[in-house]
């Protein structure tokens, strides 16, 4: 597999996703313990990170590659029950649909999404409750748009979200992100956990300036509306979040 050596042409980053599927197949064979959980981590990682640095979308399409992502994320969500996979299925199934009629006969727009569609299915079929759009918002903004972000939080409880961020190319490759939250006019203080991308030796297949964090806005602050900022990020997904009403200002 690519992943086991960062030297090869492309980089440890390239593919990746594809080399997670032998993996998963031998950890299910065997009952391997350190490979199932190398298999999880890598999918993990894909969910924070995406797959392709620098690509326009965050994981491959669902008409792009080999649509290793659907099953990748149907395996991994059979073994966690992580929601937030099941998110990642469906949108898949979802771009599908929508794209179908865009296909083309080259190598890497055609069908392959229907390769692992039944598995995706069948999951969507099990589910109880409605599932949750992946990602809860995305944006990408020019040099003189910083977009706020609204949500409301409850009394006495804390809220929490998982964000992807591209920095702006202008920043330094180590720096942080910064974060504005606010409520009346004043800004509060949160909890941020910031994780940087993996660098690949192949600069050409790395982000330097990827970043992934976890935010958490205590418990103890007050219930009402809240905003939120970027000012130094040129990308932003918030892939999950337990706010609510959660929508861009001015919507």
């Amino acid at each position: 597999p690519t992943g086991i050596d960062d030297r090869k042409r492309h980089g440890s980053l390239y593919k990746f996703g594809t080399d997670l599927l032998p993996l998963y197949e031998y950890a299910r064979m065997t009952g391997d313990a350190p490979a199932r959980e190398a298999f999880l981590q890598g999918v993990e990682y894909m969910y924070r990170f995406g797959d392709r640095p620098h690509a326009a979308s965050h994981l491959t399409g669902a008409l792009g590659g080999q649509n290793w992502v659907n099953i990748a994320f149907a395996a991994a969500y059979r073994w966690t029950g992580n929601d937030n996979y099941l998110r990642v299925v469906n949108d898949q199934i979802q771009q599908g649909v929508k794209r179908m009629e865009n296909i083309r006969s080259t190598v890497h727009a055609n069908a392959f999404f229907l390769l692992h569609t039944p598995v995706g299915l069948r999951l969507l079929a099990e589910a109880n409750e409605p599932i949750e759009p992946f990602p809860v918002l995305s944006w990408d903004r020019d040099e003189a748009e910083v977009l706020t972000v609204l949500f409301r939080k409850e009394a006495e409880r804390a809220v929490k979200m998982g964000i992807y961020l591209r920095l702006s190319e202008r920043e330094d490759k180590d720096a942080d992100p910064e974060v504005i939250v606010m409520r009346d006019d004043l800004e509060v203080d949160v909890r941020v956990e910031v994780e940087k991308a993996f660098r690949s030796r192949n600069t050409g297949r790395r982000d330097d300036h990827g970043r992934h964090m976890n935010l958490k806005v205590p418990a103890r602050h007050p219930e009402g509306a809240y905003s939120l900022r970027f000012p130094n990020a040129e990308r932003i997904l918030i892939l999950d979040s337990d706010a609510k009403h959660m929508r861009p200002a001015g919507e």
